[in-house]
């Protein structure tokens, strides 16, 4: 292979040229984040498979996983912010809202806030998920009401 791009599939991790790469093109050379297009966040199953990976330059995935964060310039640390903010609380609420079945395309995280996931951040990301969860729902203003839902609906992750 002349220059071989790595490839995560359902279960296999293999190697494909970077000319045979139909779409995103311009997501080949960046970070972003991977995470699996079927999820138990809205549905009846334990929601705590939300998992997410790290994508490294000269990384794609299959149609298995859906690219989070490949259009807006992360580098390695705002991809591990970008990757914990969906691991909060808050956001996996928010994408329960947007779901009733497994399949978690795109549009599922319509309800999901951008938000800066630099050093600038209005949100302290070295702090645990349980804390960036807290500080999420002081920016957003979240009721106690509000809060007391997301908390006993979706569980710890791991």
């Amino acid at each position: 292979m002349i220059k071989p791009i790595k490839i995560y599939g359902k279960r296999k991790v293999g190697f494909i040229e970077n000319n045979l790469i139909k779409a995103h093109k311009e997501w080949v050379k960046g970070f972003k984040v991977f995470t699996a297009r079927s999820n138990n966040i809205g549905t009846e199953l334990h929601d705590d498979n939300l998992n997410t990976k790290i994508g490294y330059p000269n990384e794609i995935v299959t149609e298995t996983y859906l690219v989070i964060g490949g259009d807006i310039d992360l580098n390695l640390n705002s991809a591990r912010n970008l990757s914990n903010y969906l691991k909060t609380k808050f956001s996996r609420f928010l994408i329960s809202i947007a779901k009733s079945t497994q399949d978690a395309p795109r549009s599922t995280y319509k309800f999901v806030p951008m938000q800066d996931f630099t050093l600038y951040s209005d949100i302290d990301r070295s702090k645990s998920i349980t804390e960036i969860d807290q500080q999420l729902y002081k920016k957003y203003k979240l009721t106690k009401d509000e809060i007391y839902v997301i908390n006993t609906t979706i569980v710890e992750m791991d």
